[in-house]
């Protein structure tokens, strides 16, 4: 390889978790599921928004409208094209350790060793971006990585406040729509 050419490729290389090895847009994105571990419930919680005729929705409410303007594509630019950092382990029986275990994985009774999975696909289906978020790294800023389905695990600068609540994605003060665009409002 030509330096240049090395340099590039090491930089691809050390993109956090893309499926494709390339850089994602975020308008690329068309669809963003995120699992975490409701302790409550004792029981993943899965909260997915998905694009459909150019607008966000969220399809397990009936495709009622997210805030798609700004909660979607914060929280696809905090985790999109991240470069990761050195690799902690290879073992998967250190997943716990890292706090990187699938939050939906069954037959685990350990809270504190599950993660925040991130999934984002494309229009096609096609999956950009599956990986884990565990617990924070003694290292600053960075928390604990891995690819969903491997088992290395890295650390990466990673947006960590990526909700599965419903409230957190949709805009709750309907007065914020302007009165002049109200035809009709109905009051049972």
């Amino acid at each position: 390889h030509r330096p240049a050419a090395r340099a590039q490729t090491d930089n691809l290389e050390r993109r956090l978790l893309t499926q494709t090895g390339e850089p994602v847009a975020p308008d690329g994105v068309a669809s963003l599921r995120v699992a975490s571990w409701d302790k409550e419930d004792k029981a993943p919680r899965v909260f997915e928004v998905a694009k459909k005729s150019n607008a966000w929705i969220i399809p397990s409410k009936h495709n009622y409208p997210a805030d798609g303007g700004s909660r979607v594509g914060e929280t696809a630019g905090g985790v999109l094209n991240i470069p990761r950092g050195p690799l902690v382990s290879k073992k998967a029986d250190q997943h716990a350790e890292f706090g990187v275990v699938d939050p939906e994985k069954e037959g685990l009774t350990d809270e504190e060793a599950r993660g925040k999975r991130v999934t984002l696909k494309d229009e096609g289906g096609a999956v950009l971006v599956d990986f884990i978020v565990g617990k924070r790294a003694p290292s600053g800023e960075r928390y604990y990585v891995r690819e969903a389905g491997k088992d290395e695990v890295y650390t990466a600068k990673v947006n960590v406040d990526i909700s599965t609540a419903f409230k957190d994605w949709v805009e709750t003060d309907f007065m914020k729509v302007d009165r002049y665009r109200i035809q009709h409002l109905a009051i049972n």
